[in-house]
Order: structure tokens, then C-alpha cells, then sequence
């Protein structure tokens, strides 16, 4: 459209931000401005890629066509559930930039979004911090887009002060889940599960209280990642590279939060309940950024003696066979430990010190409901990670019909604008911002 736009990275590009991402996993050692949720690309670069969604327009096309122009694998336009991979993410973010920079945009990295000032109630200065030098950089402009992601709490603190119009909104919180891929091949596949692709699930119970438990994001052939972004939490997601080799299945187990679980009387309170469980989760882990894991058969109390413990396990029951039976095509072993792949560390711990009560509580009623979807779902030794908690943002800030907030010329886009949910409809919602954007200076 011949727009050329100006973009504020407060992390740093994707390559530099690799080398920290990768520090972090090893030693436990968080930049707070480069990790999994900050720098070049967003929390989708460590992620599976996953590009489903619920829609199918000319803009998702658009969308899948500059993934395969920037690099992607071709067969994401026409598989069903189609991925990227984190291997090549890498590059397809990277070569997105140098798009945009070649069309004549900028993007600033280190430069993190700290204010803006309005006149008239319209925007006309954007003002961004060099973290580098430590100085503030000031943009006149009457246009400021915030695709800041659902992690961006002080950028929510900021305009919720300067009384921009935002309301908590639901998401969800609950675990990491791991099985053998092996085993998920082999409980959808049967005998074909050593001869097909790694095999994905998508799950859900809706319990008598009202809660919905589900998968999210499942991650085959993937890893459970350390996705803090703030000193002091426990945030886990899932990645899974292109060829979805590696030894486990990860998905997030989640429960549906509503604001009436969190809610004070602040927009923001969402954002702080989250905050407080990942800070539970940080404590039970030991520090230094070590995630609390349990094992389902823990979890359950499978090996224990009282009655709720032995309806548990008999609802939980699996075909016991032997590691050669499972490669026969029978159902999964359950004597075969899971080995949780988080890292730098997870520690041995009582999942229910870090999670709310209705949380933990419809995990336990939900658990051996789904093992009657897939059978061993529900595995003693299935592992599992806290805290999931990041599926979605607890606040959205409000929009008119033109993309702009309760301030002109500010445009709220994206997941973390609370209007998408995944990489293809954070992208939708961009393009859509970009086309009123166009239109409205038109007018």
C-alpha cells in the first residue's frame, strides 16, 4: 500500500535471541526482554507453527502465501493441519523482516514501546526506550498498532492507567501433558502406528460442574519448553520441530478460567491471577526457573488404597503389555516411564500447591474421561508439567468499528488485543488492522 511502517521490537532479532532462548533452557539465566514470549517473531517462533484455525478466507490465503514466500514448507497451503515447525521458523521470521525492509519499513529491535501522548484524545507521539543505550526515542505519528502479544503486562498496565477502555475477558490455565509419541501412534493408529506420521489428538470433556477441560496446542513428536518472561514464574508451552521426531507427545491440559474465578473490579486482575500461580509454580519448582511435574498415576492417587483412588484406576485401566507387545501394535505400555523434557529442570512435587482448586479438581475429574477417548491417556506414568497458562490473553482491549481503541489512531490487534487465538487469526486481524489503517487515511 506504499506504508512504511516503523516496528518496535523490545527482544532482539531471531538469531541473537536463539543464543538466549537456548541459554535460559540450559542454565536457568532469564532476559526478561529476549525469550520465548519477547523478540523477533513472538512466542510463535518456539512454538509447532501450527497454522489451524476455524476460518478460511482470501486473507488466511494471503497469510499462508507469505509464510511459503518467506521460506515455509509448500505443503502447509494444502494440508489439513498444517505446521511449520520451530526449525523453520527461524528463518521464515527472518526473511519476513527483510520483506518488510525491503518494502521501505523499519524495524527497530531493543527498542521497547514505553509511552505514547495524545492530543484531542488522538495519538500523536509514540515514545520507545533504547535498551541499548538507555535513552528514549520519540516518533510524531497518529498511528500506533499494538500486536504486543497476551505476556506484554506492563503495556496493558500502561493504558489501563491512561484509562484506554479494556475488560477482563475468559481464558484458560492447567498443565503440560506427556506421553511416548509411540504410544499416541499406537492408541490412534493401531498396527499402523510405527508406519505413519507422529500421530496429533484433540480433546475435550464438559464436566457436571460447568468446567470444560480440554488439549491445546498439542505438540506430537515435541518438547515442553521454559517460556518465563518475568523474573520469578513458571510459564510452560510446547514446540515441536517440522520432521516431529522426538521422543514425546506434549499438549496443554487446560480448564476454562472466567473472569468470575479472578475478577476485584480491575481490567487487569487476569493478568495478576495469572502472575500468582506462575510465581506458586516458580516457588514448588525449586527456583532457578526448575518446572513442578508429577506423574498422572501421583496425580491420581492411583496407587493409593481408598475409594476414590481405585474408581480412578479402574476408570484409568490399560491393557498391560510388554515394551515388544506395544511395537506389535498393541495399546500403550503402562510400564514405561515418560521422561519429562522441560528444561533446565523439573522437580518431583505435588501439582495441587500450584494450581487452583477448581483447576486441579476438574483435572482429576477429567482424566480418566479422556482415557476413554484415547486409550492410555490417562498412563501412570504419563508426566505432567506446571504451569500451562498463556493459551490466551485475560483481557481485551476495546475496539470500534474502525480497529481503533477509545483512543484515535490507537489500533489494538492481534492475541494479545484479545481478538485472536493462534498464528493464522493473530495475522488475520493484522491485515485487517493494515486495510482500515489504509482506509482511514484516506478518509
Amino acid at each position: 500500500m506504499g506504508l512504511k511502517p516503523i516496528v518496535l521490537e523490545q527482544g532482539k532479532n531471531v538469531d541473537e535471541r536463539k543464543v538466549d532462548v537456548e541459554k535460559f533452557w540450559r542454565t536457568g539465566v532469564l532476559d526478561e526482554n529476549s525469550n520465548v514470549q519477547f523478540g523477533e517473531g513472538g512466542a510463535g517462533t518456539f512454538s509447532d507453527g501450527k497454522l489451524n484455525s476455524n476460518v478460511s478466507n482470501d486473507i488466511c490465503k494471503k497469510v499462508i502465501n507469505e509464510f511459503i514466500l518467506a521460506g515455509a514448507p509448500k505443503e502447509i497451503f494444502y494440508k489439513s493441519k498444517p505446521h511449520i515447525g520451530s526449525d523453520n521458523l527461524v528463518k521464515v521470521v527472518k526473511n519476513i523482516r527483510n520483506r518488510i525492509e525491503t518494502l521501505g519499513g523499519q524495524v527497530l529491535f531493543q527498542h521497547q514501546f514505553v509511552d505514547y501522548e495524545a492530543k484531542n484524545n488522538k495519538v500523536c507521539k509514540v515514545i520507545a526506550k533504547d535498551l541499548q543505550s538507555n535513552k528514549c526515542v520519540e516518533f510524531e505519528t497518529d498511528i500506533l498498532a499494538l500486536g504486543v502479544g497476551h505476556s506484554a503486562l506492563k503495556t496493558f498496565e500502561l493504558l489501563y492507567n491512561k484509562g484506554v477502555n479494556m475488560q477482563p475477558k475468559p481464558f484458560a490455565m492447567g498443565v503440560r501433558i506427556e506421553h511416548r509419541q509411540k504410544d499416541i501412534n499406537f492408541a490412534q493408529y493401531g498396527s499402523f502406528g510405527d508406519k505413519l506420521p507422529a500421530a496429533d489428538y484433540k480433546l475435550v470433556v464438559h464436566l457436571d460442574s460447568g468446567r470444560s477441560v480440554f488439549t491445546f496446542c498439542m505438540c506430537p513428536g515435541g518438547t515442553v519448553v521454559a517460556s518465563s518472561a518475568e523474573k520469578e514464574t513458571v510459564v510452560t508451552n510446547g514446540m515441536s520441530n517440522f520432521a516431529r521426531n522426538e521422543e514425546n507427545a506434549n499438549s496443554a491440559l487446560l480448564v476454562n478460567v472466567s473472569p468470575a474465578d479472578f475478577y476485584k473490579g480491575s481490567a487487569l486482575d487476569g493478568l495478576y491471577f495469572q502472575r500468582f500461580w506462575e510465581n506458586k509454580a516458580y516457588v514448588l519448582g525449586g527456583g532457578n526457573y526448575c518446572a513442578p511435574s508429577q506423574t498422572v498415576g501421583e496425580f491420581l492417587g492411583l496407587d493409593q488404597n481408598d475409594d476414590a483412588a481405585r474408581e480412578n484406576a479402574a476408570n484409568c485401566e490399560m491393557i498391560s503389555c510388554g515394551e515388544n507387545a506395544c511395537h506389535n501394535g498393541n495399546t500403550a505400555c503402562e510400564n514405561v516411564d515418560v521422561t519429562a523434557t522441560y528444561k533446565p529442570n523439573v522437580k518431583r512435587a505435588n501439582l495441587c500447591e500450584c494450581l487452583p482448586p477448581f483447576v486441579y479438581e476438574s483435572l482429576k475429574q477429567a482424566l480418566p474421561e479422556l482415557n476413554k477417548k484415547i486409550k492410555g491417556f490417562a498412563n501412570k506414568n504419563a508426566i505432567m508439567t506446571a504451569i500451562e497458562s498463556r493459551s490466551s490473553c485475560p483481557v481485551q482491549i476495546a475496539r470500534d468499528a474502525t480497529g481503533q481503541a477509545s483512543v484515535l489512531g490507537l489500533y489494538p490487534i492481534g492475541e494479545g488485543a484479545g481478538y485472536a487465538g493462534g498464528i493464522i487469526t493473530s495475522a488475520q486481524d493484522g491485515v485487517k488492522c493494515a486495510e482500515q489503517i489504509a482506509k482511514n487515511i484516506e478518509n
